[in-house]
Parts: C-alpha cells; structure tokens; sequence
C-alpha cells in the first residue's frame, strides 16, 4: 500500500507543483487584476465541483465501497449529477456581467465524471494520473497564453478545463464499463434531498479554503486577493493530497490502527509544511510563490497552523462518514465554514490585511478539528496523536537552530526538511508496517 501511495503522492505533487508554479509566474507578470479573476475563476471552479457532487457523491462513494452491486448506485449518482448540472448552466449567464461565471457552462462535462468510483474500487492511481491531467491541461493553456501576452487568461483556463473533462469522463466510462451518460430524470433531485446532509458537509469544507474568496473581495483590494489566492491555493492543494491519500485507503478506514497511521503520515506533511513557513519563511515563500510575498510571511505560517490542525484529525472525518454520523457531521462542517465567513468580514474592518483572511481559516481549522473529536468520540485517540505530533515539534528544533545559526537558505531549507521527513519515517518505519499488508 505505501508503494501506491507513494505512487499517487507523486502524481499528485507533479500536478498541483506545476499549477503552483504557473500562478508564481503569472504572478509576477500579470496585472492583479487579471490574478483576481483567475482567482474568481478557479474558486468558481471548485465551487461546481463540490456543488454537483453535494452529498451525492459521497454516498455513492460509501455504497461503491462497501457493496458488490456497486453499478446500480453508480448509475443513480451519475444520473442524479447529470440532472443537477442542467440547473446550474443558467449561472453561466452572470458572465455577461462577470466573466469567470462561464465555467457554470462546463457543469455536465463535470457531473458526467466518474472519478469518485475509482477510488471507491480500489484504483487510485488511476485517479490520480485523471487528476494529473486535469491539472495540466487548464493551467498549460494559461501559461501559454500568457507567455504570448493574451488577455482573459480565466477563458483558457475555462477551455482547458472542457478539454480535459471531456477526454477524461471517456475514459473514465470506458475503464469501469459503464455508460457515458445516464438519463436525467426527477429521481435525480430527491437523491440530492435526501443525501442533502453529506451535500452540506461538502459545500462547508469548501468554504474553510478557497470558497472565502466568493466573499473576500467584497471587503480585501485586489492586492490582498492576490495573496490569498496564492496562498489559499497551495493550502487546498495540501489538503487534497492529503484527502486523496486517505482515499487510497478508503476500504480500511474503519479499522482505528490504520486510521492512526494514515492521520500519521497526514501529520509528518503538515509539520513538514509548517517547519518550511516558520523556520525557513523568506526561502519557502520564494520558492512556491515568489519574492514579491516575502513580506507576507505571518499569513503563510497561519495557514500552516491551519493545516497542523485538519491534518490532526483526518481519518475521523471519513469515519464519520463511513458511520453514517451525518447530521452531526453535517451540523460541524457547517458551523466551521459559517465562523470562518463571519471571521473573513468581521477581521476586515480590525484589519483590511490577508492575516485577517489566513486567522479565520486557522480558527475554522480549530473549530472542525475539536469538533470532529467530540462527535467520532476520539478523545481516546488524542494521546497518541498528540504523542506523536510532539515528537514531529521536537525533530524541528535542531532545524530552528540551524537556520538561526547559518540563514534562511533555500539549499538548508531543502535539506533540513528533507532530513526531517526521513528521520520521523526512519523512526516509526515499524508502526507503518500495517499499512503495507
């Protein structure tokens, strides 16, 4: 299992690494202007995801886990996701008024996509290479269109998108041996009903990332929009390699040692994240994003703490919905991402900064983490995470000294954290044996 999951990490990394690189080098090229709308866009774009798979998906990724006669609910999911999109294309007429709104167009390239059922089967790598794809492609066309100093750059990035969605589904349906396309019926709406609860959950995580940028340029300039969606966009990006490392391991997450492990590894990414930003700040933000954020150190090891608490705690959220705690669940995740929308507007008028963006995350973060622990009954786990978090804190130190000692260096940021990684891995090889066999 390691062995795919390095496999699918690597995948992964290439993907969102060559999205990142695309945004820093547009960012230092490109008006803020034109940032923000492909910041609008890309939000937009993330939105419609979670809005056609709503509670839909997840359910049908539980019951293609768990059952044999997996083709009867996936049909059902698809024709559910098909009927949905229909409704959502009228959005794309905002894009008279604002263009990013166009990506709404795209909804049933989306809804068609089956993605969710290969993890579900045990096949993440190939979700991972469709995830790659779908990566590269959008983001190629940006940068080649601003390469050659062409405007609009969110409409390249809309025409990628169809691209890839559409060459993908197609494979998708012919790798499972299934139809394309299902027919839209009235069905389709009542499943949204009554997986309403899981749909809620996701919508609401949405929103403890890149969903705040629907409500932040209402109160942030362009200039602090830039330095969330830069910012924003790499914690996402953490957050999905972490989520899909769970999914490649979806079948055994009912089993506590395996949720452990899995929270583990989750744990050694984001201390490995957060050492980067706070010990190593000026070379780390240089690196991923560019001189020109250097100066907004505070809101990156922000979002790093942010992302010390939802790593802490991963694994409880796939058991909550492997249990079927749905009304709890749902009730937290939707209290977590409203506390973070409340604290984007509130923080404006004290400070008009991106701190103020990056401390609403971190307290969303903090709500959903404590509050995941009270309704899975996880207290009984904390100790050994907390355990071993300790231990990852400890394994920096030295790292701290180092740089306080010799500078911020990119060559001593690479290999300090390098360094930290295997050592954590070399020490507790023997406690990732079970997710080997």
């Amino acid at each position: 299992m390691l062995k795919r999951l390095a496999i699918i990490g690597v995948l992964t990394g290439i993907g969102q690494l060559f999205s990142l690189f695309v945004i820093k080098w547009i960012a230092g090229s490109s008006s803020v202007e034109e940032i923000t709308q492909l910041a609008l866009t890309d939000s937009l774009f993330q939105f419609l995801l979670n809005a056609i798979a709503l509670g839909v998906q997840s359910a049908a990724m539980r019951d293609i886990a768990t059952t044999q006669q997996w083709k009867g609910a996936y049909g059902a999911a698809q024709s559910a996701r098909l009927t949905l999109s229909f409704f959502l294309i009228p959005l794309s007429l905002i894009s008279i008024y604002n263009g990013p709104y166009l990506i709404f167009a795209l909804a049933p390239l989306l809804a068609l996509s089956g993605d969710y059922a290969l993890y579900s089967l045990g096949q993440p790598v190939k979700g991972a290479t469709l995830a790659l794809f779908r990566i590269l492609l959008p983001y190629g066309f940006v940068a080649a269109a601003a390469s050659l100093q062409y405007d609009d750059l969110p409409l390249y990035f809309i025409c990628g998108t169809a691209l890839a969605y559409l060459a993908s589904d197609v494979y998708i349906a012919m790798n499972l041996k299934v139809n394309l396309a299902y027919r839209p019926t009235l069905a389709g709406i009542i499943l949204y009903i009554k997986t309403l609860r899981l749909g809620l959950v996701n919508i609401s995580l949405y929103f403890i990332g890149l969903g705040v940028l629907l409500v932040a340029p209402y109160f942030y300039d362009d200039t602090v929009m830039t330095v969330a969606f830069v910012g924003l966009k790499f914690y996402v990006i953490v957050k999905g390699i972490l989520r899909i490392m769970h999914q490649a391991f979806i079948k055994e997450m009912l089993n506590d040692e395996v949720c452990f492990r899995i929270d583990q590894l989750s744990m050694l990414v984001s201390s490995a994240m957060f050492g980067a930003f706070f010990i190593f700040p000026d070379s780390t933000i240089r690196i991923l994003f560019g001189s020109q954020f250097v100066d907004n150190q505070p809101f990156f090891v922000l979002l790093a703490a942010g992302m010390m608490f939802y790593s802490f705690v991963l694994s409880m959220a796939t058991r909550a919905m492997l249990e079927k705690k749905d009304r709890d669940y749902t009730i937290l995740t939707a209290a977590a991402a409203a506390l973070t929308l409340l604290l984007v507007v509130i923080l404006s008028f004290v400070s008009d900064g991106a701190n103020s963006i990056a401390w609403s995350i971190l307290l969303g973060e903090f709500v959903f983490c404590t509050g995941l622990i009270i309704i899975t009954r996880g207290s009984k786990l904390l100790v050994p995470r907390l355990i071993f978090f300790g231990k990852c804190l400890l394994v920096l130190i030295p790292f701290a000294f180092l740089s306080y000692w010799f500078g911020d260096s990119i060559v001593l940021n690479t290999i300090s954290i390098a360094c930290f990684l295997l050592i954590l891995l070399f020490l507790h090889r023997k406690t990732f044996r079970i997710l080997t066999s």
